[in-house]
């Protein structure tokens, strides 16, 4: 539920936050201090951090680390406006070095940053920074193929860096292109063990696609290395909350907003944990304390749906629905909430089309080609329904529920050779699908007369403690006993 609300909203988060690492030109005797200041952070005594970030600076007034450091405890007390005043002039003096013009850049978004971190580059066009920058901030307005350029230039500067290769893994991601994805973040990992923000993206890949024991072995070690990280938390959050594990995942989003109180996004993922265990009163709770914060934004009031929805109040799903896509007319997921009342009223055309334009808004999430195929089982308008399950199985790489799904609606829809082959795709990727299995028996025995792969499917049901009692009847009648 709610995941095309989380996760774009969680993928804005871990876009990108790493600072430059020690090289051979660093102060070394600054190094103990960034480390003293990292530590203050991490334990919540920001001003302490800020303090010392302010120490390190006047000792050390050329050292770039010293600076990101600086601007990092400040960007976390809110005083963003005071470090563009305090960057903006050096970024502007007649021969600025890139370096300055890079801290101005990182303090920027959008097409602003873009155009900054361009600057650095004229200055030095092996700036690693400044390529990772513009990569990231590229990725961000989604211009990709560009965003693709500067982090392979990056990644030509400095092949040991694990930043420009998490960025190029999200970039893969917004493509569509999982298992790419994956690979990089994989990589990133490896070269950069300590940076959270790669574990972070790849649990929240693996959650994305279903492998939710991985994810949250991934987003362990996330919170591991930063135990205050709220994106940390977040992301581990998400992955106990996909794998079913809703108290721990509470736990988990309580943790995210003890750390950040004012974080819309961990609000919103604790109601949503609340909504899987239909504790809907505190999840209504956590969404008001969202809209508190921010009562403008669209994704809380589509949980507020979603609450009023679960208590069986159309009119006031449809009204948070409604005010959701008012504030965000781009907002998918508010009209597949507005589909799904109209589902419930029995207004399947309308519901259709609502689903139709959140899967135009997404086209790479599945959960709207999901809405679209079970209405059309429902209504027996099967090969339409296989039409869309095909779409499901390919947004999701093949994942085993989609496949199995598929199978059921071309069973429904008379094909019974493609039902079976598509069950075979699930037990090729999960061998110990018992439902699967006895979908298979049933199949080559009763429609497609092929005994010999009929037995072999009842007895590997059998063998993975099937207990439907019809099964021992049908091998005797297959072994004609």
């Amino acid at each position: 539920m709610l995941r095309a609300v989380l996760l774009p909203l969680l993928g804005a988060v871990v876009l990108w936050t790493a600072a430059p690492p020690a090289c051979a030109n660093d102060a070394a005797e600054a190094e103990p201090v960034l480390q003293a200041i990292r530590q203050l952070q991490d334990s919540g005594e920001v001003e302490a951090a800020a303090r010392k970030a302010r120490e390190l600076i006047s000792s050390h007034p050329d050292l770039l680390r010293a600076h990101v450091a600086h601007q990092d405890v400040e960007l976390a007390l809110g005083r963003a406006d005071a470090l563009i005043e305090e960057y903006a002039p050096r970024a502007r003096a007649e021969g600025a070095h890139a370096d300055d013009i890079y801290l101005h850049a990182r303090l920027l978004t959008g097409t602003a940053a873009v155009s900054a971190y361009r600057s650095a580059l004229k200055r030095d066009p092996a700036h690693f920074w400044s390529l990772c920058g513009l990569g990231a901030e590229l990725t961000a307005v989604g211009k990709l193929r560009p965003a693709t350029v500067a982090l392979e230039q990056a990644r030509e500067v400095d092949p040991t860096a694990g930043a420009p290769v998490n960025l190029l893994g999200r970039v893969a991601e917004l493509q569509g292109k999982t298992p790419q994805a994956e690979a990089f973040y994989r990589e990133a990992v490896k070269l950069s063990p300590e940076h959270v923000i790669a574990h972070v993206n790849l649990g929240v890949l693996l959650v994305g696609i279903g492998r939710f024991d991985d994810a949250i072995e991934t987003l362990d070690a996330a919170v591991d290395l930063a135990p205050r990280s709220t994106t940390a938390w977040l992301g581990l959050g998400m992955a106990r909350s996909a794998a079913g594990h809703g108290e721990a995942a509470i736990a988990a989003f309580q943790n995210a907003t003890a750390f950040d109180a004012d974080s819309v996004l961990a609000l919103n993922l604790l109601a949503n944990a609340y909504i899987h265990l239909d504790r809907h009163d505190e999840a209504k709770t956590a969404i008001l304390s969202a809209l508190q914060i921010d009562g403008d934004h669209a994704p809380s009031h589509v949980f507020l749906a979603y609450v009023h929805l679960a208590k069986g109040d159309l009119v006031l799903a449809r009204g948070s629905a409604d005010k959701a896509l008012d504030l965000d007319a781009n907002l998918a997921e508010a009209r597949y909430m507005q589909g799904i009342c109209e589902e419930r009223e029995g207004r399947t055309k309308k519901a259709e089309t609502h689903y139709k334009r959140a899967a135009r808004m997404e086209p790479q999430d599945p959960m709207y080609v999901r809405a679209l195929a079970i209405l059309y089982e429902g209504e027996g308008r099967w090969k339409e329904a296989v039409r869309e399950r095909q779409k499901v199985v390919k947004l999701t790489d093949g994942a085993p529920r989609a496949c199995f799904d598929l199978a059921l609606a071309h069973w429904s829809n008379g094909k019974h050779d493609k039902a079976a082959g598509s069950f075979e795709d699930v037990v090729a990727i999960d061998n110990d699908d018992r439902d699967a299995w006895l979908n298979l028996g049933i199949l080559y025995h009763q429609q497609l007369r092929k005994k010999r792969k009929a037995r072999f499917a009842y007895q590997r049901y059998l063998d993975l403690g099937g207990t439907d009692d019809r099964v021992a009847g049908w091998l005797n009648d297959l072994d004609g006993r």
